[in-house]
């Protein structure tokens, strides 16, 4: 009984082991079928990523949202410090505000 056991064990991990060779025979496709399952509102984006980053032949979309957010981030330090007296007396009846440290937190 424990023999067939340990048999059947042992065929189930060589069965995994096999399935999970799959994925290395052609890794670049399988990369790229994969990103294509990716929900239809970033399946575009994590497609193309996914092909910058195994072919190279495209451009890559994550760095135009790296990009974008380093604008936002940019205008809000600017924001910030053109405010920085109002802020400041905000923090006098509200002193967490003065320990804001906003030009660290974007940097």
């Amino acid at each position: 009984l424990a023999l067939i056991v340990v048999t059947v064990i042992a065929a189930g991990e060589l069965a995994i082991g096999i399935a999970g060779s799959v994925v290395c025979v052609d890794v670049d496709h399988t990369v790229l079928e994969y990103a294509r399952l990716a929900p239809e509102k970033q399946r575009m984006d994590v497609a193309q990523a996914a092909r910058f980053y195994v072919k190279g032949d495209v451009l890559n979309p994550l760095e135009e949202y790296i990009d974008e957010a380093l604008m936002y981030i940019e205008a809000i330090v600017d924001l910030y410090n053109q405010f920085k007296f109002a802020v400041d007396l905000i923090g006098l009846s509200c002193l967490p505000i003065l320990h804001a440290d906003v030009p660290m937190v974007a940097g």
